[in-house]
């Protein structure tokens, strides 16, 4: 299966941040990824953009990223990743508190090498963008295209694959924080059409996926408690999951995430 991560231009890594990266690519008769051309594009500010054509097979694709909401367009031969991370401080309380977030995506997938995955993660250091893309270059089996980051807890996770699978979900889960120390999440979506020119690889037969406007982002917090962005971005309310928007009116408290170091689990999927 072909990956677009390798290979994918750089940038200054920095927080918060807005980051996409898009490359053209084929395989060619002796099954090698052959990249035809690459574009990535970074900002503190949003949203930014990057398109790219491939000069040898005529594949395009293109990416945004804002905070809040990511997304990107791509036909056979091309992929990339959109994304962003932020600093969230909740006030108004004391000790640990449980918020709730939400994700929406909706797009089309078309064709059996067509892929996306998303996944938002939550740390008490910041992210950078190396450390994200180094991730998800390191090699192992990526056919459920999960990665780690070090130091961070994955709560949402989603992919479609082989043209199976729902491209239209919102995923809705918990987030412990503790009240007044900065949370930082990292929002990541990606994808890519895998595109043969010769015959080593049958089975990659092409196709094309839309998700240009999707992956959006939603936060919400106890009763009289308030949000602050390193960003200064106002985020959309979370779309209720109904058993944890039962704990928030509670007042339920959730452990923090000192107390959840080491490898990341995914948790409260919906």
């Amino acid at each position: 299966m072909a990956t677009a991560w390798p290979g994918l231009a750089c940038a200054a890594s920095f927080s918060p941040f807005v980051h996409v990266e898009v490359e053209t690519f084929h395989i060619n008769g002796d099954g090698d990824d052959v990249p035809d051309g690459a574009q990535a594009s970074s900002s503190v500010d949003s949203p930014v953009f990057a398109e790219v054509t491939s000069p040898v097979t005529g594949a395009y694709g293109k990416a945004r990223a804002q905070f809040g909401s990511l997304g990107f367009a791509f036909e056979s031969g091309s992929g990339g990743v959109s994304m962003w991370s932020d600093g969230f401080v909740i006030n108004g309380g004391s000790g640990q508190g449980l918020g709730s977030v939400s994700i929406t995506i909706d797009g089309t997938v078309q064709g059996q090498e067509a892929d996306m995955s998303y996944s938002l993660f939550v740390s008490a250091k910041p992210f950078e963008v190396q450390t994200i893309l180094k991730a998800m270059a390191e090699p192992g089996d990526r056919s459920d295209q999960i990665f780690n980051l070090p130091d961070a807890m994955l709560i949402l996770h989603t992919e479609v694959f082989d043209g199976t699978g729902s491209p239209n979900i919102t995923l809705k889960g918990a987030l412990p924080f503790e009240f007044g120390q900065t949370i930082y999440l990292a929002s990541v979506f990606g994808g890519d059409v895998c595109y043969s020119t010769g015959s080593a690889d049958e089975e990659c037969k092409g196709g094309s996926e839309d998700f240009f406007h999707s992956a959006i982002f939603g936060i919400s917090v106890p009763d009289n408690a308030t949000v602050t962005t390193l960003s200064n971005t106002r985020f959309a309310a979370a779309v209720p999951e109904p058993g944890i928007w039962a704990l928030l009116c509670s007042g339920l408290l959730a452990t923090g995430l000192a107390r959840r170091r080491g490898r990341p689990t995914p948790m409260l999927l919906a």
